[in-house]
């Protein structure tokens, strides 16, 4: 599993050995074993789904079964992956209109809206930075000139690889930076001695720092956008702006960080003195980069005073939409490029909290999982240690789309401390290499091992679940979003 990426990440010149090409015949045999594969998930899905509708229940009302049917067999799409993750959004909103919709009435728009929900438009004006700064090489050179503020000792250069990688990760898909970061870190590792453990550490520090600077904002990652479009669907709505989000989570990156380096630096000592980095003389920036660059930073000055003119965020996020397609920075070809799959999947938690927020089912459900008489500091522990032990193992963003909608159905906490630290404990989970995309990344360049990831990873997770269950809500009381 680790020889073909780490020789195409790492620049090796061995070619991968010669693979006869399958038969025909073999070719659709494997496609019928797919289909079988898919189609008996699927089958195991609707039967659950189906089983969950029967409950005999009598306070269970027909839209509340409807929505139960419709939670478990995404839930089982979700975590078998029986059909891709967006085609799982994509049933459940057709099934909402379907099932929890009455006939000849509007009812259907709440669930359509969900594709078009600010945080939505919010995420997609997000990639159309990203997509513009890597076509235009911009993110290379910002990399290249920051990495040179550190110097050339081996523990500088990896805080500086790990502050750039979080830097690039508040605004850029995690998935991206890390394989981004991990091209410019291969010269690095090359030249370091194979016994040097200095080489798993800068690995490491890259795939982890994208990770936690995820959390920064809410466009790093799908989790939090899952959960600012859920606390906007409540009733009354709570919406949660770019400052305020960045306010909760910024201090608890920098925290992560500093443990994260920490960590790494004293499990994975160096050997060698002295690290070259690439001067890149021969890089030249063309000059559609540096208007990438002023149209980056005015959309990320707009969120960020967004309290004195009052402009939505998702709005301010059509900016670089309409620049970078006005001005041709972008074209159609980028445009197909950009990860809609993401878009659809944030879109399907939103449709799904909805669906359950409007039948009552989120309110049957905690009614029934015995959490009376329990503080909201237990309850949100409760939920935090599951969200924690799902996350490590399967998609964070299919986690938070199947827990947090239940979460805050609880009346006895507020829905905005669970909006904050539900999310946040989940893209922490990094203990293991299916954990993230960006473990799989570093753990597919063969520099370093599951026990290696885990023994870091492992501490950082658990340090920030402990951390963010323990102070989450003096955090959010101190910046007066919750009361004291």
């Amino acid at each position: 599993m680790a020889t073909l990426p780490k020789l195409a990440l790492f620049g090796g010149s061995e070619r991968p050995p010669h693979r006869p090409v399958p038969k025909p015949v073999d070719v659709l045999r494997m496609l019928a074993t797919e289909a079988n594969r898919r189609l008996r998930k699927l089958s195991v899905c609707m039967l659950v789904a189906s089983l969950a509708f029967a409950v005999p229940a009598p306070d269970l009302t027909y839209p509340m079964r409807c929505a139960a049917f419709i939670f478990l067999l995404s839930a089982g799409l979700w975590v078998s992956e029986g059909i891709p993750l967006f085609a799982t959004s994509l049933l459940l909103v057709g099934l909402e209109v379907l099932l929890l919709t009455k006939p000849g009435t509007d009812g259907y728009k709440k669930y359509f809206e969900a594709v078009a929900d600010p945080v939505v438009v919010l995420f997609f004006g997000g990639f159309l930075m990203a997509r513009a700064a890597t076509r235009y090489k911009l993110h290379i050179a910002l990399a290249r000139g920051m990495l040179k503020l550190f110097g050339s000792k081996p523990r500088m250069v990896l805080m500086g690889l790990m502050a750039v990688t979080a830097a690039f990760a508040m605004w850029m898909s995690a998935t991206a930076t890390t394989a981004m970061m991990l091209a410019i870190t291969a010269p690095l590792v090359a030249q370091l001695d194979d016994d040097d453990p200095f080489r798993k550490a800068l690995v490491l520090g890259v795939a982890f720092a994208a990770s936690i600077g995820g959390i920064g904002t809410p466009i790093g990652s799908p989790p939090n956008a899952v959960a600012v479009g859920a606390l906007r669907r409540l009733t009354p709505p709570i919406e949660v702006s770019v400052p305020q989000w960045m306010m909760v989570a910024m201090p608890l990156m920098l925290m992560l960080m500093v443990l994260t380096y920490l960590l790494l630096t004293f499990a994975f000592k160096p050997k060698t003195k002295h690290i070259e980095l690439d001067e890149g003389k021969d890089f030249r920036l063309p000059m559609t980069a540096y208007v990438v660059a002023a149209v980056f930073g005015v959309t990320v000055l707009l969120w960020l005073t967004g309290s004195l003119h009052h402009i939505p965020a998702a709005v301010v996020a059509l900016v670089p939409a309409v620049v970078f397609t006005t001005l041709c920075i972008i074209d159609a070809d980028d445009v197909n490029t950009l990860e809609w799959n993401v878009l659809i999947l944030i879109a399907g938690g939103i449709a799904l909290s909805t669906g359950l927020h409007s039948t009552g089912l989120d309110k049957w459900l905690i009614t029934h999982m015995a959490l009376d008489g329990r503080s909201p500091a237990v309850v949100v522990a409760i939920f935090g240690v599951f969200m924690f032990v799902i996350s490590s193992f399967m998609s964070h963003t299919v986690a938070v789309n199947l827990l947090l909608p239940v979460a805050l159905g609880v009346s006895t906490v507020s829905p905005l401390w669970m909006g904050f630290v539900l999310p946040l404990i989940s893209a922490m989970s990094i203990t293991f290499p299916v954990s993230t995309p960006p473990n799989t990344l570093a753990y597919s360049t063969g520099e370093v091992t599951t026990a290696d990831m885990a023994k870091i990873g492992g501490l950082v997770a658990v340090g920030s679940m402990l951390l963010l269950l323990l102070t989450g809500h003096t955090v959010l009381s101190m910046y007066g979003m919750l009361p004291k």
